[in-house]
């Protein structure tokens, strides 16, 4: 792997950077990303063409602090909304990737409802997965608020929200959670979302 090449400081990139994620703007921010971190030479950390080192290897130092700085780059141009949705993601490219679900037709309700029932885990890590549904869920809530004023009405709609979110959730994972699935699911009542994440 080559040496480490990052020669910005991290506030100085994040200075210069005008515009922040916000879920409606993923192209804009997307492609001054990519022209910022190319100028540092590290795209890769986003493409993947920098592969991830093992945590025994004579270089992981320099990549894991090479690495660490791009997600910061990434998390601190978004909007502090979004920014819970990436910090548990484990390196860079996750960060990235999990961005691109923003990349749609966001005045399209029936577009962000059909992305939040087909999203799968697909092989990815449970974390990358999750937040991608919670990040799409959390556009959903936007653009379909509950107008109910009965408060009664309000937390019974709320309710039924959540358990589609569970089932969704269970719903897409990999099959090698087919026995922790079965175990949620007989659980009465439900557990909550996160808890059943961290299940």
């Amino acid at each position: 792997m080559a040496q480490p090449i990052v020669t910005v400081h991290n506030d100085t990139f994040v200075a210069a950077f005008t515009i922040q994620l916000n879920g409606k703007n993923y192209s804009t921010w997307s492609k001054m990303m990519l022209v910022h971190v190319s100028g540092q030479g590290i795209r890769g950390y986003l493409t993947r063409k920098v592969v991830q080192v093992e945590e025994d290897a004579s270089c992981f130092d320099s990549w894991c602090i090479e690495d660490s700085i791009v997600k910061g780059w990434l998390i601190k141009t978004t909007e502090p909304d979004l920014v819970e949705l990436f910090l548990d993601l484990p390196i860079a490219n996750d960060v990235w990737e999990s961005t691109t679900q923003m990349d749609y037709d966001a005045s399209d309700k029936s577009q962000i409802w059909c992305k939040a029932t087909c999203i799968t885990q697909g092989g990815r890590d449970i974390a990358s997965y999750f937040v991608e549904l919670k990040s799409v869920w959390l556009e959903l809530d936007r653009r379909r608020p509950i107008n109910m004023k009965c408060l009664d009405d309000v937390k019974f709609q709320q309710a039924e929200i959540h358990k589609d979110r569970i089932y969704d959730f269970l719903a897409g994972l990999d099959d090698e959670f087919d026995k922790i699935r079965g175990d949620l699911l007989r659980l009465s009542p439900l557990l909550k979302l996160e808890e059943s994440f961290a299940f």
